[in-house]
């Protein structure tokens, strides 16, 4: 295992984590700057936040797990830019303020954006074990051949 991939995993990591938060930037050039700190409000909802967001992550762990020891790179890749795709696409005009019961949505997206991920990933990793099955099997065909 190389440090440079370690690396890749771990800034992988932190972005997908932080991603919510840089989403909504784009959405404070329009709605201004509380639009941006309406997700970091003080520091026990900043943690309870995170403490969700985390259960996105979980599939790219372990697509970043596969990358390191399997070296399933098409995995990773898929599965990190699902996550991050989505996780934006789920956060940059999420409005904390339209509602009362706005805030639930914090709960489940992360569910939704981490089953999405593990969905991709899933599916990746099947094609990328038939690819390499294939591949391995061929080699061995024209390998036997005089």
């Amino acid at each position: 295992m190389k440090r440079g991939k370690v690396f890749l995993v771990i800034l992988v990591l932190l972005l997908g984590f932080f991603t919510p938060y840089l989403s909504r930037i784009s959405g404070a050039i329009v709605h201004g700057s509380d639009w941006f700190w309406s997700y970091l409000p003080d520091l026990s909802g900043f943690l309870f936040f995170s403490a969700f967001n985390l259960i996105s992550l979980l599939p790219l762990v372990g697509a970043g797990l596969f990358f390191l020891f399997g070296r399933f790179k098409l995995t990773f890749v898929l599965a990190t830019l699902t996550h991050l795709i989505a996780t934006f696409y789920f956060h940059h005009d999420y409005d904390l303020a339209a509602d009362a019961q706005s805030a639930i949505g914090l709960i489940f997206i992360p569910i939704i954006v981490g089953g999405i991920t593990l969905a991709v990933a899933a599916i990746s990793l099947v094609i990328e074990l038939v690819i390499k099955k294939y591949k391995v099997r061929s080699t061995r065909e024209v390998s036997l051949q005089p």
